[in-house]
């Protein structure tokens, strides 16, 4: 075959196709919707921020295509719904997770700090000589008072028997 033959059987592209061969124009499509949060809320007032982050993933996942959006007036499955809860739950937990595994140092810090705020302050070096000082004076005059009496009793371990025997007495 010529080459010159096949430009005669192949007819031109930018030649309208015959009436025939048209595609038929498809209805419109029907309107299409995201579903409204209240879809996802529990009516329990303590699951608010699990029920809004839900519908979060929920439209994130519509906007980028991974959810197919319904028809105005389909209801939502309640198998979708408890999917985002679910996800959502499980990201509340790893976020608490990893939000007091990070902060564990700062938390502690903050406990020590209220703890030692309610301790009071140790003596300074001032009252620690002084109390040292008055203990030794204390002591000293003790024994100063006390030796006639123990030298007396015939010594410290017949003062001691002395003084327990006279405890003794006053019991009885």
């Amino acid at each position: 075959m010529e080459p010159t033959d096949i430009r005669t059987r192949l007819r031109d592209v930018t030649e309208e196709p015959p009436a025939a061969a048209r595609p038929l124009p498809s209805p419109p499509p029907a309107p299409t919707q995201v579903l409204p949060p209240s879809a996802f809320r529990s009516g329990q007032p303590e699951e608010a921020l699990q029920d809004s982050l839900s519908y979060g993933l929920y439209a994130r996942a519509t906007e980028e295509g991974r959810e197919p959006m319904r028809v105005a007036g389909e209801p939502a499955t309640l198998d979708m719904i408890d999917r985002y809860r679910a996800q959502a739950t499980a990201d509340l937990h790893a976020f608490a997770f990893r939000y007091l595994h990070n902060h564990a140092e700062q938390i502690r810090q903050d406990a020590i700090r209220e703890t030692l705020g309610r301790v009071r302050r140790p003596p300074g070096l001032g009252k620690l000589v002084f109390a040292s000082t008055a203990g030794v004076l204390l002591a000293w005059l003790l024994v100063h008072a006390l030796g006639p009496w123990v030298e007396a009793q015939g010594g410290i371990a017949a003062g001691v028997e002395a003084l327990a025997a006279r405890l003794r007495s006053l019991g009885s």
